[in-house]
């Protein structure tokens, strides 16, 4: 449903408009990642872990800080990124980002119950869906010209009804299993342990949306809109790792409690022998229909199917070597997790600045995908090394 939202904006706006909003949401994402503390990677360690030791009122404790800590933070980074000036919207536009902030902790606390569908339902599904429709209301009904701020309105407009209507179906699903415990906190460890699992968050985000900042920044909204095109199609073939291993991330978290490496193992070659399957078929329907799905865009992105099937390819090479960086977080090796994650981000940075500068978007792309494949290769090495577990597809 994103790519169909993308689609729509594509085809309805111009392509500045199209880039211009990719950047705006790429700046946002960021900063509402970071007003999470790291709480939506914890969750999925601690809720199964004291679940698993019988202590619900840990599990109330760690909802109900983590809530407030993402209220906290997110309120005040959008008072200080609006008087930074850093993104040119309207004022209103800031309040995307506590709304995203809580969508995204909303998705992390129905994940670490295992409620998969319900946690990607509300995000992926419902928004999307109240995002056309608001999008084609101003577009058809009102003959809205769909400008960035009726865009982004639109887009305000969906997280709030999504996390209404996600919210309404927490309280009646998961809220009932710990009403009447009391809560109990262990505020420092919790604060240190999303200190470190937002660190990480952070650099996964970072890299995954560095080409269509530093594009923005050193070129134009036309060629973030290429980018921007490039990386969502091509992020299909991420989707089935994503999928699996946000289904496997507790059930990784659970095995390692319980010491059972067996069941670890299961549900780390379940997933990535998914993952290459689906990634597999992915590249083979863009190869030889990417150019096809690129002119339901519009006639302008069709010279982004280079850039597809670069990142495409790259994608597909990663998802051999498995869950391997959600085997680290979830076994507690943060800190290998970081040094590797802000390894590939700092080389990223540093390759893809003269890229961009000297290659245009090609040289992003292809800088991109191969430290994407590195970064995997990497991952995959020490989790063997260090957990004597081997997370590729290969038995």
């Amino acid at each position: 449903m994103v790519f169909f939202v993308n689609l729509f904006i594509a085809r309805n706006s111009s392509v500045d408009v199209y880039g211009g909003y990719l950047f705006v949401v790429s700046i946002f994402t960021i900063v509402s990642l970071v007003s999470l503390v790291g709480f939506d990677s914890l969750l999925s360690r601690l809720v199964p872990e004291y679940s698993s030791l019988g202590m619900p009122f840990y599990i109330k404790g760690v909802l109900c800080f983590g809530l407030g800590v993402v209220c906290f933070y997110s309120a005040l980074l959008s008072v200080v990124v609006f008087f930074s000036g850093f993104v040119p919207v309207d004022g209103w536009v800031y309040f995307v980002l506590p709304a995203l902030a809580l969508s995204f902790y909303l998705q992390s606390v129905f994940r670490s119950f295992k409620k998969v569908v319900l946690s990607r339902v509300f995000d992926q599904i419902v928004r999307p869906i109240v995002f056309v429709v608001l999008l084609c209301v101003c577009s058809f009904y009102f003959e809205f010209t769909l400008g960035l701020s009726v865009v982004l309105a639109c887009f305000l407009v969906s997280i709030f009804i999504s996390l209404a209507i996600g919210s309404a179906v927490f309280f009646v699903t998961l809220y009932p299993i710990f009403k009447g415990d009391t809560a109990k906190f262990k505020v420092n460890e919790w604060f240190y342990l999303g200190s470190k699992m937002l660190v990480i968050t952070l650099g996964f985000v970072l890299f995954s949306e560095l080409d269509v900042i530093v594009v923005g920044f050193i070129l134009d909204e036309e060629a973030v809109a290429m980018i921007g095109v490039s990386v969502k199609l091509a992020g299909v073939t991420l989707l089935g790792l994503q999928a699996s291993s946000l289904v496997g991330a507790p059930m990784l978290s659970e095995a390692h409690v319980k010491n059972d490496k067996v069941g670890l193992l299961r549900v780390v070659k379940v997933v990535s022998r998914t993952s290459a399957f689906f990634s597999g078929a992915v590249v083979v329907l863009l190869f030889f229909c990417g150019e096809y799905i690129l002119s339901f865009f519009g006639d302008d992105y069709l010279s982004a199917y280079s850039l597809v099937m670069t990142y495409s390819f790259g994608f597909f090479i990663s998802s051999f070597f498995g869950p391997a960086g959600y085997l680290l977080l979830m076994t507690g090796r943060e800190n290998m997790n970081v040094i590797l994650v802000y390894s590939a981000l700092f080389l990223n940075v540093i390759l893809n600045i003269p890229a961009v500068i000297y290659y245009g978007v090609e040289g992003a792309a292809v800088v991109t995908a191969v430290l994407v494949v590195v970064r995997s290769l990497a991952t995959w090495y020490v989790a063997l090394r260090r957990l004597g577990v081997n997370t590729s597809v290969l038995p």
